[in-house]
């Protein structure tokens, strides 16, 4: 729709979350798919698709994970992980959540993050730093984008924006590099 809004670049945070991955000699990529809440596809899914195309690797439908945002849904993804026989070595879930759901289950399992898998995560949530490992996610700069969208809606209010021209201002997310993540071995 054509209205005021400060977001994030989800579309090309994913892409550069999946290359993070790529970089670390991983090729064998999974990914736990949040829901779209429009019409519109995921967009973190599309950037993931993009840097897997981008890269030449392979798009396994076996390791596509749907999820809906929520721990449980990465604990219900880490289930569908450890009935594969082929599994992949590295993770991008579409959420934080996901991802500690999806850790936290596989370290119930015995396996270990990132000596067997590398995660990561999206949108830097308070308990990210936290978890163990600490999660490598993108930062989703919500005080900048509170900020932002508090100037624009006084200057709707105060009649500073101009009519008919809605104010767009779409941010970059940053890479946090903690310890999900490693080199393949």
């Amino acid at each position: 729709a054509d209205v005021a809004a400060v977001l994030i670049d989800n579309l090309e945070a994913a892409e550069r979350a999946t290359d993070h991955l790529i970089s670390l000699g991983h090729t064998r990529i999974g990914h736990i798919i949040g829901p779209s809440r429009n019409a519109a596809p995921n967009s973190r899914f599309v950037g993931f698709k993009n840097a897997m195309a981008r890269a030449r690797l392979d798009l396994r439908p076996d390791w596509l994970f749907t999820g809906t945002y929520a721990m449980e849904s990465g604990s219900a993804a880490a289930d569908a992980f450890l009935a594969l026989e082929d599994r992949p070595t590295a993770i991008f879930a579409g959420n934080d959540e996901m991802a500690i759901g999806f850790v936290a289950a596989l370290r119930n399992a015995g396996l270990e993050c990132p000596r067997d898998i590398s995660v990561i995560g999206f949108d830097d949530i308070a308990i990210a730093r936290h978890f163990w490992p600490p999660l490598t996610t993108m930062h989703h700069p919500r005080e900048q984008i509170g900020r932002l969208a508090t100037e624009s809606l006084i200057d709707i209010l105060e009649g500073a924006a101009t009519p008919g021209a809605p104010r767009r201002i779409t941010l970059r997310a940053d890479l946090i590099v903690r310890g999900s993540t490693r080199s393949l071995r």
